[in-house]
Order: structure tokens, then C-alpha cells, then sequence
């Protein structure tokens, strides 16, 4: 079978399509806020990098106990077919370069600067290197790409391709950025320079879901996320 006839699968249950739908927009907005407040009970001073580890951590065992059923298979699906996997995740990560290359001529053009997520996570590494690492390369991978890629991506791609890319890739950005907006808007003045930045998040999430989409697992994404974060983070620590 070649690349071009390998069919697209979504092997999650109604059950774990209904739950995530669900738990989506609870991860994207309140859970932080209430992961905060807990913890703050526990540590007023909580740092950012360990309030960021309990969130992911968090997230991720919600994920694996609504979703473990869809990653066993995922994982199954992706070592029976290794040549679309690794295949998907060498191509995605070419790909992936190319985007962002072109993306970033145009953010500078637009004089978007820095994006703000990208420079706290930054921040954060060099304040703590293990626990951001484990939120990039193990915790935030799976846990993003089982909700973004696996529920979003993969039910709306069984209906319509180009509704799934784009609505994938709208709610990723948001996820990422809608905090830092907040902020703005609280302090008297919307940074509105962050929709620009929403583009930063396009060559990822055209590569991921793509890489979904080609290998047939979401497991692909996962590992292409993580490979992404942690040459993004060695960049960095370099």
C-alpha cells in the first residue's frame, strides 16, 4: 500500500468524542485558573514553571483516564503501519521549518514581534529546565495533540478536510495566546499585535495535523510536537 491510498483513522469511541468535546474548552480556559487557585492554597508563592507542571500534570491524567481506550489503539495503529509514522513525523518536521520560515518573514513584516507565550516559556526554562522540558516533551504533547489533533482534527476531518485544519489550527493559536490578550485587555490596553502572532501557531498545526492525518495515528503528532519542543529548547539553552 502506498502513502497516497493510506486511509485516514479515527478510532475514538463516541464516549471519548463526547468527553473531549466536553473537557476541551474546560482545559483551554478555567483549568488553569482553578489549578492556580489550588495550588496557591498549598504555596501563595507558587512559581510559574511548577504552577505549569501541576497544571500539565494535571491534564494529563484527565487525558489518560477519558482517553487511554483511543491512545492504546493510536499507538497500535502506529506500529502497524512505521513506514507512515516515522515517514509522517520526518516529513512534518521538514515541513514544519519551511512554514514557520515563510510565516516568520511575514509576522516580521507585520511588525509583530516577540510572541509573548514563546518568551514566558523561554523564561521559565531557564528557571527550571526539568519541569519545562517534561511539560514540552512528554506532558503537553500528548495532552495537546489527544484534544487538539485526536478530538478536533480528527472528527470535524471526517466530515470536512478544510474545516479541520483551519478550526484545528484557530483553537490552538487561541489556547496559546488568549491568556497574554486577557492581560492586555485587564491592564487598559489590547495588545491587538497578538492576532498577528495567532499565524505563529500555523506551521505546527498544519505539520501535526497533517502527520495525523497521513500515518493514521496520533501518536505521530505526539512524538513530532515533542521532537519540535525539545530542538526548540536546546536552541535555547545553546
Amino acid at each position: 500500500m502506498t502513502p497516497k491510498t493510506k486511509p485516514f483513522k479515527f478510532s475514538m469511541s463516541k464516549n471519548e468524542l463526547l468527553c473531549g468535546i466536553i473537557f476541551l474548552p474546560i482545559f483551554m480556559v478555567p483549568l488553569r485558573t482553578l489549578v492556580l487557585l489550588a495550588a496557591g492554597l498549598f504555596d501563595p508563592n507558587i512559581s510559574t514553571e511548577r504552577y505549569s507542571m501541576i497544571f500539565f500534570l494535571v491534564s494529563f491524567i484527565i487525558v489518560f483516564l477519558i482517553f487511554r481506550n483511543f491512545l492504546k489503539q493510536s499507538f497500535s495503529d502506529f506500529l502497524d503501519a512505521k513506514f507512515f509514522s516515522f515517514s509522517s513525523i520526518i516529513s512534518g518536521y521538514i515541513g514544519y521549518y519551511i512554514i514557520a520560515y515563510v510565516v516568520s518573514l511575514l509576522s516580521f513584516g507585520l511588525n509583530a514581534g516577540a510572541n509573548p507565550n514563546d518568551r514566558a516559556i523561554f523564561e521559565q526554562v531557564k528557571l527550571n529546565q526539568s519541569a519545562i522540558i517534561a511539560i514540552s516533551v512528554l506532558l503537553g504533547p500528548i495532552v495537546e495533540e489527544t484534544l487538539f489533533r485526536g478530538v478536533v482534527f480528527g472528527s470535524i476531518r471526517r466530515k470536512n478536510r478544510l474545516m479541520a485544519y483551519l478550526i484545528s489550527f484557530l483553537l490552538f493559536a487561541v489556547y496559546h495566546l488568549w491568556a497574554p490578550f486577557v492581560l492586555s485587555f485587564e491592564n487598559g490596553v489590547i495588545d491587538w499585535s497578538l492576532l498577528i502572532h495567532l499565524l505563529d501557531y500555523l506551521p505546527a498545526s498544519l505539520v501535526l495535523a497533517w502527520s495525523y492525518e497521513k500515518s493514521g495515528s496520533v501518536w505521530s503528532p505526539i512524538i513530532l510536537h515533542a521532537l519540535i519542543n525539545i530542538l526548540s529548547i536546546t536552541a535555547v539553552l545553546g
